[in-house]
C-alpha cells in the first residue's frame, strides 16, 4: 500500500500498536519505555505561548546524573503577532535528581547543530554555534546557567579538501577528554577538527 498524504497516514495509523506512525512505515513511541514521559519543550516566548520547539537533536547529561541538558536545532523560525521574524535555538535544562524531570531554565541561542557536553567535573556545559563556527561555554551563577564571555570562534572560513567554497564551516559534534583539558569539535560540512 502506498500512503501519499498525512491525513491518510493518520487513518491507517490509529489502528496501529500505539505512537505515531512515520512515512517509513515505523512507528516512534517515546512514552513506551517503564516510567518514561513526554514532555513538550516550550521555551515560554510570551507573544507565543503556544510555541513548542522542534529539532530536538542531542542531549547532556551531567556527570553527577543530575541535569539533562536538551540542544535544538534548525527548525524553530516563528512570526510574532507584530509579524517580527524570530530565529532562535534552545537549550533546555531539566533537574533529572528525581523521578520525574522538572525544567528550570531555558537557554536561547541564534545558531545551534548537534553539540553538547559537560565538562568532567559538571561544572561548565560546552555548545557548539553551529553555522556561526563557534563554541559557548556556559557555567552556572545564582543557580543558573550562564554563558561565560564571547564564544570561542574556530577560524575557518571555507570548506577543505573535497569540496573548498562549497560549505560554510559548522561546529558539530562535541567530546571532552577525561581530564578536561582538551575539546575536540568536528566541523559539519568543512573537513576540519
Amino acid at each position: 500500500m502506498m500512503l501519499s498524504s498525512t491525513p491518510m497516514i493518520a487513518t491507517v495509523a490509529s489502528g496501529g500498536p500505539g505512537g505515531t506512525f512515520l512515512p517509513t512505515g515505523q512507528y516512534i513511541t517515546p512514552t513506551l519505555v517503564p516510567n518514561s514521559s513526554y514532555q513538550a519543550l516550550n521555551p515560554g516566548i510570551s507573544q507565543l505561548p503556544e510555541f513548542i520547539a522542534g529539532g530536538a537533536v542531542s542531549i547532556a547529561k551531567s556527570p553527577d546524573g543530575t541535569i539533562l541538558a536538551v540542544l535544538t536545532c534548525g527548525y524553530n523560525s516563528q512570526t510574532l503577532p507584530s509579524k517580527q521574524s524570530v530565529t532562535n535555538e534552545y537549550i533546555f535544562i531539566f533537574d533529572i535528581h528525581n523521578r520525574t524531570p522538572v525544567q528550570t531554565q531555558v537557554v536561547q541561542l541564534a545558531s545551534t547543530f548537534v553539540g553538547i557536553i559537560f565538562s568532567p567535573d559538571g561544572q561548565t556545559l560546552y555548545v557548539g554555534g553551529g553555522s556561526d563556527d563557534s563554541i559557548h561555554s556556559f557555567r552556572k551563577q545564582g543557580g543558573l546557567w550562564t554563558e561565560m564571555g564571547a564564544p570561542i570562534s574556530l577560524g575557518y572560513t571555507t570548506a577543505n579538501d573535497l569540496y573548498p567554497g562549497d560549505y560554510p564551516p559548522m561546529t558539530g559534534g562535541l567530546d571532552i577528554t577525561r581530564d578536561g583539558t582538551i575539546l575536540a569539535v568536528a566541523n559539519y560540512s568543512n573537513d576540519s577538527q
